[in-house]
């Protein structure tokens, strides 16, 4: 478990970031990712998947995303897989592809982002729909792995 100021540092954030998101309901942690303090003065903990979710939402809102929309993207990664789609591998929900990279990108102009089960030896422009301008890639493999050696260190 790290404390919410823990987790904001590894993932280039701050907490009192992290506060405001919350209080102005932009971003949350489910009931099982977080552990209330039973005291003031005392830091609430999360678990690594509240600080995924806390460092996908910081990676999203430094690319420009609005908070309001970053969450959305957040809530699709963590809380829907892939499960019902037979002709890609399956993806639970919260978690990384199995096999390749997972990206989750973001079109201009459009509302969702799409998350990309990518091959390992595939190019970016090869992932990419390339006759629409990406405003954001996120490979969460690599967040994951910045996450785990960050607050590994702490």
């Amino acid at each position: 478990m790290f404390t919410i100021a823990e987790a904001a540092k590894a993932a280039g954030t701050n907490s009192a970031t992290v506060r405001t998101w919350i209080h102005n309901s932009k971003f949350w942690f489910e009931d099982h990712e977080i552990e209330r303090a039973e005291t003031n003065g005392q830091a609430h903990k999360i678990t690594f998947e509240g600080a995924m979710r806390l460092a996908l939402m910081a990676k999203l809102t430094l690319s420009g995303v609005a908070a309001d929309r970053a969450f959305q993207h957040v809530l699709k990664f963590f809380d829907a897989g892939d499960w019902h789609c037979a002709d890609k591998p399956a993806r639970a929900p919260g978690s990384l592809y199995e096999a390749g990279e997972t990206l989750i990108v973001g079109y201009a102009g459009e509302d969702e982002a799409r998350i990309v089960n990518a091959p390992l030896d595939a190019t970016l422009a090869s992932v990419l729909d390339l006759s629409k301008p990406a405003a954001f890639v996120i490979h969460m493999n690599s967040l994951r792995r910045l996450m785990l050696d960050s607050l590994a260190q702490s």
